[in-house]
């Protein structure tokens, strides 16, 4: 609440959730993804969890944001973008079939990194 000037522990993330990203938009509001295809979002600065359903059972690597909307990445090339509390499937036409460990935002399109050296910048709705 102060920029890191101090530090206190906080309620811990629900049992055997083992999380592997990040990303808060405020100090009150964020998700976490980790193993298993699990997301979890809080709107209260990590004082609750709720688990957001991906349909995936891989992990989730990376999260990112783009305009105010909030994107996932992971297992087995495996994007996905948050609609109305739920997480979709984003549709692309780029040969991501391995794990997705970087997500970042370029303007309005997502940089995505793989294994391999694997680089794309994807459009969300777009080419």
């Amino acid at each position: 609440v102060d920029g890191g000037e101090n530090w206190e522990n906080l309620p811990p993330l629900p049992n055997e959730f083992y999380s592997q990203a990040a990303l808060f938009l405020s100090k009150d509001k964020g998700w976490v993804g980790g193993l298993g295809g699990a997301i979890f979002h809080t709107t209260d600065g990590g004082q609750t969890w709720t688990k957001q359903a991906t349909n995936l059972q891989v992990p989730i690597y990376a999260l990112t944001e783009i305009n105010g909307d909030v994107y996932a990445a992971g297992g087995e090339g495996n994007l996905l973008r948050l609609a109305d509390n739920e997480w979709l499937p984003l549709a692309h036409d780029k040969p991501l079939r391995l794990y997705i460990r970087a997500l970042t935002a370029v303007g309005d399109n997502l940089l995505v990194g793989g294994v391999r050296g694997t680089l794309h910048l994807i459009t969300p709705g777009g080419a």
